[in-house]
């Protein structure tokens, strides 16, 4: 995370130890979705906002996302909840909290 923007670069990470990080640098609440620890990441995403990068590396995926957006600066992102998809790939949701 640098002046607000965030960059991913995974190597063959998991997805779990990526949403870690992330959650480490934006300091959001990040829920974990099941079966994370087991999914592999390679990607070089960023530098952008936090939503458009979690957007990049989840956009999809098997996993379905909400991202919460501040009020006060929708370019910070305050939470992230993720599940295991059971349908079809549809566009995520951004929802301001």
């Amino acid at each position: 995370m640098r002046n607000g923007l965030l960059t991913i670069d995974a190597n063959n990470s998991t997805l779990a130890d990526v949403l870690t990080g992330v959650r480490r640098e934006t300091k959001a609440a990040i829920d974990l979705p099941a079966g994370a620890s087991g999914e592999r990441v390679v990607a070089s995403i960023g530098p952008g906002t936090p939503q458009n990068v979690l957007t990049a590396l989840l956009n999809g995926s098997r996993f379905d996302y909400i991202i919460l957006a501040r009020r006060t600066s929708r370019t910070q992102c305050s939470g992230l909840f993720c599940g295991q998809s059971r349908g079809p790939n549809r566009r995520p949701a951004a929802v301001d909290q």
